[in-house]
C-alpha cells in the first residue's frame, strides 16, 4: 500500500512538498473529524470552531433527533399553541493522532443541541444538519477548513478527489474514503447538490454533498 507522501512523491513533489501535504490533509480532515453517539444512534461530526465562546461540532440532524423533544405550550393571552424545543445531552468521541495518523487517545465528552435543521423534502429541502456546543473545553482542537461558497464555485470541478472522513455504519474511529465529485448539477428544492463517488474498503459507496450557504455565529 503506498502512503500519501509516496504517492506525492512518484505524482512529481519532493518530499518537503509531500510532507506538507500529509500535514495538511492530516489538519482539515483528520484532526477535526468526530463521532457522535446518541441513545439510539452513532454517526459523524466535525469540528467547525473552537472559540472562548465555545467547541462547536457539525453532524447531521436525523443523527441527534431522538434527542429533541417537542411540547406545545399553551399561550392563554394570545389564545394559541407553539411547539418548543426541549434537548437531552449528546455524547462526543474526539480522537487524537501521532504525526503519522497513528491513534493515540479518545476523548469522550458531552454536548448540547444549539440548532437544527431537518433533512425535509422535495418541497421543502433544508440540509438535515445539527449544530453541537461542547459542555466543556477540550484542548487542542484542529477545526475544519470549510470552503467559501465563491471558491467552490470557481474551484470544484467534475471529477475532483474526494476524501470524505467519518464514521460509516458506526465505526470505532474515524475511517478515511476516497472517490471523486460525480455530478454539480444535482438539485432538491432549489438546492444545489454535489453528488459524489466514494470507494470503502468492502463496496462502493456514494453520497450526496449539499453546497449551502453556512453562516454560524458562535455566541450561544
Amino acid at each position: 500500500m503506498h502512503s500519501i507522501r509516496a504517492a506525492a512523491v512518484a505524482g512529481g513533489l519532493d518530499s518537503s512538498a509531500a510532507a506538507a501535504l500529509w500535514d495538511l490533509r492530516r489538519t482539515n480532515m483528520i484532526l477535526p473529524a468526530a463521532r457522535v453517539l446518541t441513545s439510539d444512534k452513532i454517526g459523524s461530526g466535525f469540528v467547525i470552531g473552537s472559540t472562548e465562546n465555545g467547541t462547536f461540532i457539525l453532524t447531521n440532524h436525523h443523527v441527534i433527533k431522538s434527542h429533541i423533544q417537542q411540547t406545545d405550550i399553551w399561550n392563554p393571552v394570545e389564545q394559541s399553541s407553539k411547539k418548543v424545543d426541549r434537548f437531552l445531552p449528546v455524547s462526543v468521541e474526539l480522537f487524537r493522532y501521532d504525526e503519522r495518523g497513528r491513534h493515540t487517545q479518545t476523548i469522550t465528552t458531552s454536548a448540547e443541541i444549539v440548532s437544527y435543521s431537518q433533512f425535509g423534502d422535495q418541497w421543502d429541502f433544508q440540509g438535515d444538519m445539527a449544530l453541537l456546543k461542547l459542555k466543556a473545553p477540550v484542548d487542542d482542537l484542529a477545526g475544519a477548513n470549510l470552503i467559501a461558497e465563491e471558491d467552490f464555485l470557481s474551484e470544484v470541478r467534475l471529477l475532483d478527489e474526494v476524501v470524505m472522513v467519518g464514521c460509516p455504519d458506526g465505526s470505532e474511529m474515524p475511517m478515511p474514503l476516497t472517490g471523486h465529485v460525480a455530478s454539480m448539477t444535482e438539485e432538491r428544492a432549489g438546492v444545489g447538490l454535489l453528488l459524489s463517488q466514494l470507494f470503502g474498503t468492502l463496496a462502493a459507496q456514494a453520497a450526496q454533498f449539499t453546497v449551502i450557504r453556512l453562516t454560524v455565529e458562535f455566541t450561544k
